[in-house]
């Protein structure tokens, strides 16, 4: 009886790991750099966009990590602007089914966004999207993320912008979880 109620406990003790770091996820605002080189980018979403910096994969523990921008009830930095110039997607955002910022992000490091759709029920389950995409800004540029979900397909597009007319698609790489306790979301 001990060693079951032992495995028992120590089955919660894990999962309890992975849901904390969901917790804060969805909790904690992303933060922009106070110093350092940076990069400008502008999140257009109809879902939730987190942001971990300085790093390659996920962790929502590391420091800066959390909610870009996201609909009201979790942590966001919706409607904040950098006076960034207009793109092909800026009309977009006068919808209230898109949740749009504008924010800081540190250059010349990985930066992991992490798109979790709205989702949607069907007659036999519920769809929901979720992207992952890493890549490294450059200092001074401006950038546009655009994750939507689209009926039962994901959407991802990354510009590196000066106008809505010069735009160049930036390369981004798909990204996972650093541990496996964290991919509870």
């Amino acid at each position: 009886m001990r060693l079951v109620l032992a495995i028992f406990v120590a089955v919660m003790a894990l999962t309890g790991c992975g849901n904390i770091a969901t917790v804060k996820s969805f909790s904690t605002q992303f933060e922009s750099p106070a110093d350092g080189e940076t990069a400008n980018l502008r999140v257009i979403t109809n879902g939730m966009v987190r942001g971990v910096p300085n790093s390659a994969c996920i962790d929502w523990y590391l420091p800066g990590a959390g909610v870009i921008a996201a609909k009201d009830g979790f942590a966001h930095r919706n409607n904040e602007k950098l006076d960034l110039p207009d793109s092909k997607w800026t009309a977009a955002v006068s919808t209230a089914a898109f949740h749009a910022t504008e924010v800081r992000v540190p250059a010349g490091k990985p930066l992991v966004l992490h798109f979790m759709g709205p989702g949607r029920v069907t007659a036999y389950a519920r769809e929901q999207c979720f992207v992952s995409r890493t890549f490294i800004p450059e200092p001074g540029h401006n950038y546009e993320l655009v994750m939507i979900e689209d009926g039962s397909s994901c959407r991802s597009r990354m510009v590196d912008f000066i106008d809505a007319i010069q735009e160049s698609p930036v390369k981004t790489e798909t990204t996972s979880f650093c541990r496996k306790s964290h991919s509870f979301m």
